[in-house]
């Protein structure tokens, strides 16, 4: 089988997952409500088998945030609620960032090959500029509380950035809003919705903490070019 062929029914039967959990309404099950009813069933469970209770946790985290099911806010409140703030977030860190590195891995493989065939050319001035400051452009869109999750995946593994700055900046971009929603998760039995967390404020610090990690480029741009001698 030619490796377009491949890379065409990787993606299609991708998608087709994609697309049925979103019609099984999957995302449906991940709700307050469940999580309430039965959380003292989840909590002798993880008494009883911790470890396993750990890994299948990180475990969601990856299969929810690879298949683009935006339940993580919710599985964060939840890893908070069972597991306390500090390890909560540390364990939607590690789940997430697992989930965000497969799915990085896969869209380079699918699509990197026929972007720069189609657009090479084009992006030789991106990919140059990515490679070069594509640590600080990734913490800006990481930590910016609006920048949808998968449109970071996609643009970084379509660039030339390495596989680890991917991760290590998906890690620390993501840190502050993990360790918020695991804190939040200690309320969660008289939490209404995931959604009140985020409030204007919180939006405002965490933009403004994203923009710190621009800060380099903009030094780097004013800062005086030594004069040749």
């Amino acid at each position: 089988m030619k490796a377009i062929q491949k890379r065409l029914l990787i993606g299609l039967a991708l998608i087709g997952i994609i697309i049925l959990l979103r019609i099984l309404g999957i995302h449906n099950y991940f709700t307050l409500e469940a999580i309430r009813k039965d959380s003292l069933l989840v909590q002798n469970f993880i008494q009883e088998f911790y470890g396993f209770s750990v890994l299948s946790l990180i475990g969601i985290f990856a299969a929810t945030v690879m298949l683009a099911i935006p339940v993580t806010p919710f599985l964060t409140l939840a890893s908070g609620f069972f597991f306390g703030t500090i390890l909560g977030a540390v364990y939607a860190i590690l789940g997430s960032t697992l989930g965000a590195t497969l799915s990085f891995f896969t869209f380079r493989y699918l699509l990197r090959a026929a972007v720069e065939h189609r657009y090479g050319n084009s992006l030789q001035k991106f990919n140059a500029q990515f490679q070069k400051q594509g640590a600080s452009y990734l913490l800006f869109m990481q930590l910016l509380p609006i920048t949808p999750f998968l449109i970071i995946i996609i643009i970084s593994s379509l660039s030339s950035v390495s596989w680890w700055t991917f991760v290590w900046t998906t890690m620390v971009g993501i840190a502050p809003g993990s360790f918020i929603y695991a804190f939040a998760g200690q309320q969660l039995m008289t939490l209404e919705k995931a959604s009140d967390i985020l409030s204007w404020p919180m939006i405002i610090a965490l933009t403004l903490l994203a923009c710190v990690a621009l800060v380099p480029l903009v030094i780097k741009k004013i800062k005086p070019t030594a004069p040749l001698e």
